[in-house]
């Protein structure tokens, strides 16, 4: 099977990944399409169940929202962007989806804060581990040690 890949918009500044806004002034306006979490994991090659778990919405929920057409809940949508901006980000700085994605979904101690390794798709989850990243990612972009 094929990896799907992750269609960005031509921008320079992106304004969505599979439907998904990357602009947190979207936010307040954001219910995310249960399709979008679908076509999200495939372009991790994850399964949706793991981007569930991320998001915190049960696989039954998940399901119900599916067959019946309607949008996630809020909490669920917003932790979807988190994710697909931290994603966004990672495939910028890395340059190719393979190696984001190897950074995205392996757990670190770095990112354990005393506790068990977390991956960088559960950090950004945490109250500001989302702009944490990001700025980690610019930091090392320009050279800056973080």
């Amino acid at each position: 099977m094929t990896p799907r890949r992750l269609t960005i918009t031509p921008d320079p500044t992106p304004r969505a990944l599979h439907g998904i806004p990357l602009d947190i002034k979207d936010a307040f306006d954001y219910n995310a399409d249960p399709e979008s979490v679908v076509q999200f994991a495939e372009s991790l090659q994850v399964k949706h169940r793991e981007i569930l778990q991320f998001i915190n919405v049960r696989l039954r929920t998940f399901q119900s929202y599916r067959t019946e057409h309607k949008p996630l809940d809020r909490d669920a949508s917003l932790n979807l962007m988190r994710i697909a901006r931290i994603t966004n980000a990672a495939q910028e700085f890395f340059g190719d989806e393979q190696t984001a994605r190897e950074w995205l979904t392996t757990p670190r101690d770095s990112l354990s804060g005393g506790g068990s390794p977390r991956s960088p798709l559960e950090f950004a989850l945490l109250p500001g581990g989302e702009e944490f990243l990001r700025n980690h990612l610019l930091q090392l972009r320009h050279g800056i040690s973080p």
